[in-house]
């Protein structure tokens, strides 16, 4: 109903992504932007008013976010089996672009769009939100649709965006139950915008891919308590196992099993011993060892001769010692 209303045409619809287009169908050269961003408006009114579930009303309701782009476009019908209408080009993907960075119930649109929306409709609301990194554009001065009032200008130790997730996520993971832990950036930033809530210096932190970082604990005061050296990680991993001491070193050492030490010759593993001394050549026997796996009582040495292989014997046939070990 909202895409009648307000002449926009309905190219597809990928996954939970809308994706519609003015000026294309019909000549709307003067009132396209105009069209596409009142769309947008509408459109973020409607979906706040549509429940997520209607069983649960607790749930909530919808939360759609929206990015706008104005440039030339190329349509054609593609596919011969299932044959489909598409538009494509670099002003499709700065489109996409502009939704995936926006932010809930808002409405993002670049430079370009706003050029044109300032010509077309001189009082629709326009504020700069200032440089954002585009992936394949480099960095893109955006505004916000809609909104009005003075620009909120970032300071200059966080010029990048207001929120990453990336980052989030790492002082979530390397919080502590029941506790707050947030970077040394937005620390500067509570400070300003609520000097009331207190915020208690933890320290350096080792982040991954970040390095040692400055992190605050947020609404506690008071000096900083220092982790005793038993216990310097926590007892509680939050991936649900339960992280405990490792066992002491002498635990270790009762419980391994008591075995003989492995033979250090390739013939006696195999549970045989060649002797190589030489003072006779008119014996030759071969003499089972007994099981290194099995311990057994040292017998006493006897004063035996030494037995030797004859000279003709190969001792690279195995023959033999299958032989006996059959035996």
């Amino acid at each position: 109903a909202l895409a009648t209303k307000h002449e926009v045409f309905k190219v597809e619809t990928i996954g939970d992504a809308w994706m519609g287009v003015t000026n294309l169908e019909n000549d709307q050269n003067e009132t396209h932007a105009k069209r596409i961003a009142l769309f947008a408006i509408d459109a973020v009114a409607a979906a706040s008013k549509v429940l997520i579930d209607e069983d649960d009303p607790e749930a909530g309701f919808l939360h759609i976010r929206v990015g706008l782009h104005s440039g030339p476009v190329v349509s054609n019908v593609i596919g011969s089996l299932n044959p489909r209408y598409g538009l494509f080009g670099d002003t499709v993907n700065t489109a996409s672009r502009m939704e995936s960075l926006s932010l809930s119930d808002r409405i993002q649109c670049s430079d370009t769009a706003a050029k044109i929306l300032a010509e077309q409709d001189p009082t629709l609301p326009l504020r700069k939100r200032g440089k954002v990194a585009v992936k394949g554009k480099g960095n893109m001065i955006t505004y916000w649709v809609g909104e009005s009032g003075p620009r909120l200008v970032a300071p200059k130790f966080n010029a990048q965006p207001m929120v990453n997730f990336a980052g989030a996520s790492r002082m979530e993971s390397l919080s502590l139950s029941d506790r707050i832990q947030c970077s040394d950036a937005a620390a500067k930033i509570l400070a300003e915008q609520d000097p009331t809530l207190p915020l208690r210096k933890r320290g350096k932190v080792a982040v991954k891919g970040k390095g040692n970082m400055i992190t605050y604990w947020v609404g506690e005061s008071g000096p900083r308590l220092v982790a005793p050296r038993s216990n310097a990680q926590p007892m509680v991993n939050f991936a649900g196992d339960i992280v405990s001491p490792p066992p002491m070193r002498l635990e270790k050492q009762q419980n391994r099993p008591v075995t003989s030490p492995r033979p250090k010759h390739g013939l006696q593993a195999m549970g045989f011993h060649v002797s190589r001394k030489h003072e006779s050549k008119e014996e030759q026997t071969l003499e089972p060892q007994p099981d290194p796996a099995k311990p057994s009582t040292p017998q006493p040495r006897t004063s035996k001769p030494n037995q030797i292989l004859p000279d003709s014997y190969d001792l690279s046939s195995r023959v033999p010692f299958e032989k006996s070990m059959s035996q």
